[in-house]
């Protein structure tokens, strides 16, 4: 499963150490270090809306993105001889999906980054746009089968795991990098000024974390430490993050979709 041992899907007694752990790490300051990070992705997406709208080809990011942009908009009109009626979720749904996948992965273009998030996607699209598909999915074996649409989302969620679980590891390895030479650095230092302390030792120096490294939803859940319940393994890490991508992209989408139609219909706002 793409979150088998995320919080939403635990028996009681490891959802009870899962959060504990989650928790020590994942408090107002660090939600509120994911603004930046989702107010980056949203100016970003309005500009490209205000460049499709306004028909300017800029040159810079924009312009690379107009073609995606024109398309989403398009494909968002349902039944062009029955009034030109707009699905706003069409809109909404690629600008939740890359806010969600950026707080969680961080603001880079990378290719692991841009190939979870097709993966993301094409699993969510499935899902939205088969209700039988949903049905079939709860019935005994079905998602076994070697063909089709069971194929492709183990596949998918094979690829998720994979892709994401080397995002772990690389954070992990860079945290022990660092906090390597931090000690390396304070051994020298305490050398220099007494002797009467010679063991050996790692410091982890928060101070020298920068915030960039705090962002992140994998990052906040890698360094999520409990003194009697330890850390999360790098398994619960990756299904926790994906738990809170899933949980977190169709109520966004739903939200702004809702929000922008209750707008349209005031008059007093509009």
């Amino acid at each position: 499963m793409l979150f088998g041992k995320g919080l939403f899907m635990l028996p009681p007694k490891d959802w009870k150490r899962v959060h504990t752990i989650s928790m020590r790490s994942f408090g107002s300051a660090q939600t509120k270090g994911f603004y930046p990070i989702i107010n980056t992705v949203v100016m970003d997406y309005i500009a490209s809306i205000k460049q499709v709208v306004k028909r300017k080809k800029n040159l810079g990011n924009i312009s690379e993105k107009l073609g995606t942009m024109t398309s989403q908009i398009l494909n968002c009109r349902r039944n062009k001889q029955n009034n030109n009626r707009f699905v706003l979720d069409d809109i909404f749904r690629p600008l939740s999906l890359t806010a969600i996948c950026k707080v969680a992965f961080g603001l880079g273009d990378g290719v692991k980054i841009q190939l979870i998030q097709e993966h993301f996607n094409g699993i969510f699209s499935l899902q939205k746009e088969s209700g039988k598909a949903a049905i079939l999915s709860i019935i005994p074996g079905y998602m076994n089968l070697p063909f089709g649409k069971p194929l492709f989302i183990r596949n998918s969620i094979k690829a998720l795991h994979k892709l994401s679980s080397e995002l772990v590891m690389e954070y992990r390895n860079s945290r022990k990098s660092n906090n390597i030479t931090n000690a390396t650095t304070t051994d020298t230092k305490n050398l220099t000024s007494t002797t009467t302390n010679n063991k050996d030792h790692i410091v982890i120096n928060e101070k020298n974390t920068s915030e960039e490294d705090r962002k992140t939803l994998l990052k906040v859940l890698c360094d999520a430490y409990d003194a009697n319940e330890g850390s999360l393994t790098d398994t619960e890490v990756v299904h926790n993050v994906f738990s809170f991508m899933a949980a977190g992209m169709s109520t966004t989408a739903d939200s702004l979709s809702h929000m922008v139609l209750e707008l349209a219909r005031s008059k007093q706002i509009m």
